[in-house]
């Protein structure tokens, strides 16, 4: 049958783009792809209904059709090099080329089995398997084959060999099959799973993942012996899955899913197109490019772009007490107009608490909730480019807390290690029963109903000097604080006030280490001081005290250490 030229049209999919690197090269042809195979950026090949088969020589931007005689559906394809290569389809039918599919000859399959994958690992040696547990076996470059004894009826879906003597094959019903003498024998291995598995990939000896139904993905790294079971943050049928090395891999499946990691697996990145189409296969090239196909006669390639993604600076990771308000800073990017953010609860993001684009290397987080870990990435942006996602941080938010602060009669210096509920000195004046008479803060701010009110709220970076008229308590809650993301600036060369951010008490040489050479002395209102290398009085920093701090230096910063 005349096959018709096909013209692919590069179009960037702006929904894609903004979320991954997969841009969509849709032909004008909607043929089912079933199988592709590139073999290199630029040289790839698909093959579908009706015997169709296609070559690109340019990575997608145009493909032309093979003049095929066979109106077969084939399903699987796979090249050792650019002119030669092999098909495999319905009714057990192979084809071979030797002239970058100018010409395609029919070969002697022996089976009349659906064969549905093909693998060569040198011109001379493949196998193909298939409907009904087959697996048949070429030395002489497919002009022979011969059946080899798979030891089960199940259905067989992928193949992947890594020599001329071991690979494996996956199937129905959680199958999986190992050889380690070129399929002289093969040996059942244990998936764990009844899935149907319909996708394999080994890197080398030991380490390969299998896809397969309801979101199933499964990591060895003992060669097949045991499998452990992945996240994958889907119950979609996941059909092909490739790994470009130990790290880098990717896998798809019906919707027009597409998962990706860089981490070998520790974390699948949910990159699904827009064209909730069934995708059938996925290969890296490079470290960098990748092809998926599908259904449709949808192509779509992965290019990492130039332009760099930010680096994530805070919340660092893995931070903890973290507010649930709180700010998330990123580096600045050169060419970078927008930064796409996304806030999730799972590391695979296949949920969002927050996913948006903003001009800015900041974004204020609200209504987090207590005690939840939260992980947040970002990526870069400008009016044609996206670069891949940033390294995935963590934080974990604060749980609410308690501090009780004790006032004696008279002029009290205190502070908060909380990040109060409730922040406003009238609200705290209430909690005393009305023997607040007076707050000061450094800077002269005062609060003093009914006369003068500058100080409205309390600033967890401050410390605050109260007179009460009578012994008193109060307590505060709000937000555990942690100190070492809590830095106070001291830029200027005298006496500051400082709050005391630990919830236990510590000596003032080792709480004020991030001091060290900046400071002559502290002092508490008790008369009690400390000087580095000389007698001292104060002993220990307290919770809910502030301190009086003689600065030296001009770049001061005061970070307390952990809690």
């Amino acid at each position: 049958m005349k096959k018709q030229v096909y013209i692919l049209l590069i179009i960037l999919l702006s929904a894609n783009v903004s979320y991954s690197q997969w841009i969509n090269r849709n032909t004008d042809a909607t043929f089912q792809i079933n199988s592709s195979h590139f073999v290199d950026a630029n040289n790839g090949y698909i093959v579908g209904l009706l015997g169709a088969i296609a070559r690109t020589t340019n990575g997608g931007s145009s493909w032309i059709s093979q003049n095929v005689s066979n109106t077969y559906m084939l399903s699987g394809v796979n090249f050792t090099n650019v002119t030669t290569g092999w098909a495999c389809g319905l009714f057990g039918i192979i084809l071979k080329t030797t002239n970058a599919g100018s010409n395609w000859n029919l070969q002697f399959s022996g089976t009349t089995n659906d064969l549905l994958r093909i693998q060569f690992v040198n011109s001379t040696t493949g196998w193909a398997i298939g409907r009904s547990g087959t697996i048949i076996k070429s030395i002489t470059g497919g002009s022979l084959w011969t059946s080899q004894t798979s030891g089960t009826t199940e259905d067989l879906f992928g193949i992947s060999f890594i020599s001329s003597t071991t690979g494996w094959v996956v199937g129905a019903n959680g199958t999986i099959l190992k050889t380690t003498n070129g399929g002289t024998s093969w040996l059942t291995l244990n998936s764990g799973t009844t899935e149907n598995l319909a996708g394999v990939s080994f890197v080398n000896t030991n380490v390969g993942y299998v896809v397969g139904g309801n979101g199933t993905i499964l990591k060895t790294t003992n060669g097949g012996t045991t499998w452990i079971q992945q996240t994958s943050g889907t119950n979609a049928q996941l059909t092909a899955v490739h790994f470009y090395d130990m790290n880098i891999g990717a896998c798809v499946g019906v919707g027009g899913k597409i998962l990706r990691t860089t981490d070998g697996g520790a974390n699948w990145i949910d990159e699904s197109t827009s064209a909730s189409v069934q995708l059938t296969d996925v290969q890296y090239v490079s470290p960098s490019i990748a092809y998926a196909v599908g259904y449709g006669g949808n192509v779509l390639r992965y290019e990492q772009s130039a332009l760099q993604p930010p680096n994530l600076i805070s919340p660092a990771n893995n931070s903890t007490n973290i507010i649930p308000n709180t700010s998330l800073n990123w580096s600045n990017v050169s060419l970078a107009l927008s930064y796409r953010v996304q806030v999730s609860t799972n590391s695979n993001f296949s949920n969002f608490i927050l996913n948006t684009t903003t001009n800015t290397t900041n974004i204020q987080l609200q209504s987090l909730q207590l005690n939840t870990t939260y992980y947040w990435r970002v990526c870069s942006k400008n009016a044609t480019d996206s670069s891949i996602w940033s390294s995935v941080f963590s934080f974990t938010t604060a749980d609410s807390t308690t501090q009780n602060i004790n006032l004696s009669t008279g002029w009290n210096l205190v502070s908060l290690n909380v990040f109060p509920f409730d922040s406003l000195f009238s609200q705290i004046k209430q909690k005393t029963s009305g023997k607040l008479i007076i707050a000061k803060s450094a800077d002269g701010r005062i609060f003093c109903p009914p006369f003068v009110n500058t100080l409205s709220a309390w600033n967890n970076r401050e410390a605050y000097l109260i007179m009460v008229s009578d012994t008193t308590s109060f307590g505060v809650s709000g937000f555990a604080i942690s100190p070492e993301n809590y830095s106070i600036s001291l830029n200027r060369i005298g006496w500051h006030w400082i709050p005391y951010l630990r919830n236990s008490s510590i000596s003032p040489a080792l709480g004020l280490i991030s001091l060290t050479g900046a400071y002559d002395h502290v002092k508490d209102t008790g008369g009690n001081s400390f000087k580095p290398n000389s007698s001292n009085t104060l002993q220990n920093l307290i919770p809910g005290k502030g301190y009086i701090i003689y600065i030296t230096n001009t770049n001061a910063s005061l970070l307390y250490p952990p809690n």
